[in-house]
């Protein structure tokens, strides 16, 4: 690894992916990196990326991974991986197509290689991301003596993945047990809503994690006239994200046929394996294709300009897991900034933001004519929406500018309060 070692680094940062759409782990390093201190993302290259690369205040070192050209030689390796994969192999999502001995190969990889970048950076503090990095994150903290951080996006142990049940029992039971094994050793744990907090402190009576919101900040601009750039007369049902599996995309598209034919759905967001082909393919098959507009991610800080120009923004997770129920997507807090009504899954966290302060209409988001239902609510007017004085309360109380404060007294062994913000 061609890695220029800083004279110190105060905060490394693990992430298991390739930092190219990670709006909350920037926002957090940027923060830190506000306040003065020297922050490090180590995360994993690919083909495309650079190894090596300074993002506005920060440092992002991407290790590379092996593949393996052939599993089936290496009978060795596969017993003795298979006995520790349970333990350390990620979420399939970001290595579809690999077998599974590559899957824990790469894992391997990233274990060892951020634990070496970790000693080599000599950090005060080491901010995980995720469970699955935790496991080389504690190793590190204890080789360079630093305080540890547990920032949990998610309730991994609750994840979805695409397993039978008894499988999918096992997969609960060793990620639990590696969780609870690993998350007394952080001096903080960070997690994103208030249903995840209560989980992590009922599941391993831990002091009930700092919940800090993935938010966006507010930004002014030009509203972007998707109408007139699309071609589009009627009204525009946009969904921003990730077009991956169980964001209802698919029954959003099945939803149009009991929809006025002047509403358009517009998609927004980078690829994950064949969802946007399938998604098209679906329009096709129920010939509404000529009502479907699938388009590239914009940055961050367009988003919110992005959503302005649209009608309603759609929300529509599906709870598989009971990850998803509590999930509380970034999503809904844009739309909600640029004061675009909102169709959102009826989940927990999302039902008490949507009505405490009148976002827009609740759905079954895995019911196509539920969903047509909440959209002609609002197209109708028959949905009560946040007066602009509301409006401008959601923004003061959600904006990451504000959010971002708690990391002022949790984050452990730096007082930021001492330094001078930027």
């Amino acid at each position: 690894m061609a890695y220029s070692n800083p004279s110190h680094i105060d905060v490394c940062m693990l992430v298991r992916n390739f930092y190219e759409h990670d709006g909350r782990v920037e926002k957090e390093a940027e923060y830190l990196a506000s306040h003065g201190l020297r922050v490090l993302v180590i995360a994993q290259w690919r083909a495309g990326l650079p190894a090596n690369e300074r993002i506005r205040n920060h440092q992002v070192v991407r290790l590379p991974l092996h593949r393996l050209g052939n599993p089936n030689q290496t009978w060795l390796a596969t017993r003795i991986l298979d006995g520790i994969d349970g333990l350390m192999t990620a979420s399939q999502q970001w290595m579809p197509g690999m077998s599974r001995l590559q899957r824990t190969v790469h894992t391997l990889n990233y274990q060892v290689g951020a634990v070496s970048a970790v000693a080599r950076a000599q950090p005060d503090t080491i901010h995980s991301h995720d469970l699955d990095t935790l496991l080389p994150g504690v190793i590190a903290a204890i080789f360079a003596h630093a305080s540890l951080v547990y920032d949990s996006h998610e309730l991994w142990v609750e994840r979805h993945i695409n397993l039978g049940w008894l499988s999918s029992w096992i997969h609960r039971a060793k990620y639990s047990l590696l969780e609870w094994a690993l998350i007394g050793h952080a001096d903080t744990v960070f997690t994103v809503c208030d249903s995840i907090a209560d989980e992590l402190a009922a599941r391993y009576g831990i002091t009930r994690p700092t919940v800090l919101r993935n938010v966006p900040t507010f930004t002014t601009g030009k509203t972007r006239d998707l109408h007139s750039e699309l071609g589009i007369d009627g009204p525009i049902l946009l969904y921003i994200g990730t077009l991956a599996p169980h964001r209802g995309l698919d029954r959003a598209v099945q939803a149009l046929r009991y929809l006025p034919e002047r509403v358009q759905l517009v998609l927004v967001g980078p690829k994950h394996g064949t969802t946007a082909d399938d998604v098209a393919a679906l329009a096709r098959a129920l010939e509404v294709d000529q009502r479907v507009t699938i388009l590239d991610p914009v940055a961050p800080g367009d988003i919110i300009a992005l959503a302005g120009g649209a009608d309603i923004g759609l929300c529509t997770h599906q709870p598989v897991c009971r990850s998803y129920e509590y999930v509380l997507p970034n999503k809904l807090f844009e739309y909600g900034f640029a004061g675009l009504p909102v169709v959102a899954s009826n989940l927990p966290e999302v039902r008490r933001i949507v009505r405490r302060h009148h976002l827009g209409a609740l759905c079954d988001p895995n019911s196509p004519k539920d969903i047509a239902r909440a959209v002609n609510s609002i197209l109708e007017g028959n949905t009560r929406m946040a007066n602009p004085n509301e409006r401008q309360q959601f923004i003061d109380e959600f904006d990451w500018r504000h959010e971002r404060e708690k990391m002022r007294v949790a984050y452990p062994m730096i007082d930021l309060r001492t330094c001078e913000s930027t």
